[in-house]
């Protein structure tokens, strides 16, 4: 069928009906991917993959999903620098990769959409934070950038967090 298989030392799966998750399932820990990352359990699973040099695969829609957890992964950045943890520096050199098309033009609209963005969001821009631009964010968007950055991540161990767009798991880019 030409389906590669993979050991993955963390996949996080969310399956959503009209918004709200309905089943949780993954590999090795069942964590609800927004929810986990906003509640702190984000950077616990990205730090058990830093201490394995493994990649944390998250699949998210595209439109609001993907937008929120670049906006929290940016935040878990943020205060990595500014109160640094045990894991600090491995957070400063991990690379988060936007494996969807789709998502990176969605997210280039919620830029563009700044002057609309709540309070919140705004204060992090005029602190001069970037929520939808970090440094460590790479978007991939042709499909020979994707396989090479797969092989590439395969063979180097690097761990890398790689958001895709929801449903991609079988058949599509992760």
């Amino acid at each position: 069928t030409g389906v590669q298989t993979c050991a993955l030392p963390i996949l996080i799966v969310e399956f959503v009906r009209d918004h709200r998750p309905v089943q949780r399932i993954s590999r090795t820990d069942a964590v609800d991917a927004a929810a986990a990352v906003e509640g702190g359990a984000g950077a616990a699973v990205v730090e058990r993959a830093l201490g394995n040099g493994g990649t944390v695969i998250v699949p998210a829609f595209s439109i609001g999903r993907t937008q929120e957890l670049l906006y929290e992964f940016e935040d878990i950045l943020y205060r990595q620098q500014q109160r640094p943890g045990p894991h600090a520096a491995s957070w400063a050199k991990l690379r988060f990769y936007l494996d969807s098309p789709l998502a990176g033009r969605f997210t280039q609209l919620y830029r563009e959409l700044q002057p609309y963005w709540d309070d919140e969001a705004l204060a992090r821009v005029r602190a001069g934070r970037k929520p939808l631009a970090f440094d460590q964010l790479v978007a991939i968007d042709e499909h020979a950038d994707h396989e090479a950055n797969v092989r590439r991540l395969a063979r180097s161990g690097e761990p890398a967090v790689v958001i895709a767009a929801s449903g991609m798991c079988a058949g599509g880019r992760v």
